[in-house]
């Protein structure tokens, strides 16, 4: 019986491993991921503050129009207080107080004056009374605890983070 040309056998060519290669590309690759990561996070928290004291701020300029009977003097304690108590709601003991905003990653300046004015309370015309505009403005400053993040920080480490609401008197 006639066979056929045998086969060729061709010698198999051994692989190197390339799962050091899969390492290598993904530590090249993870610090771009945590920069990343971080980034998102920080933007995450700060739009976290910034809805908060929009709502704080919203809250007093509403308590303002609707307890507008009482004097000015007496109305802007009164809506400050609003104020912290709607802060002091949202972000419980993370909030950090007073003029040096230590105690927390998130603070603000409970007693607001000319020269810190974290919770600002105006009315237009200063009189007040049925048809004026009461102003509630809530600054915020936010601890950054990513600093390389970049256009986040100040000097300080804080962003801060303000919001107007004004409302009309009835």
């Amino acid at each position: 019986m006639e066979q056929g040309p045998r086969p060729r056998v061709v010698p198999r060519v051994r692989r190197t491993s390339e799962s050091g290669q899969a390492i290598l590309e993904f530590l090249l690759v993870l610090p771009l991921l945590l920069l990343i990561g971080a980034a998102v996070w920080e933007y995450g928290r700060i739009l976290e503050v910034q809805i908060i004291a929009a709502n704080a701020a919203r809250e007093g300029a509403r308590y303002g129009t609707t307890h507008s009977t009482d004097g000015n003097a007496t109305l802007t304690t009164e809506i400050q207080n609003r104020v912290i108590a709607d802060m002091r709601f949202a972000y419980g003991n993370r909030l950090g107080t007073g003029a040096t905003c230590t105690g927390g990653d998130v603070c603000f300046n409970q007693t607001a004056s000319a020269t810190n004015p974290d919770i600002l309370v105006t009315f237009t015309p200063s009189t007040g009374g049925p048809g004026s505009t009461v102003s509630v403005q809530a600054t915020v400053h936010v601890t950054i605890f990513a600093p390389f993040v970049p256009g986040l920080t100040d000097p300080s480490g804080k962003y801060t983070v303000s919001d107007l609401e004004s409302m009309v008197l009835q």
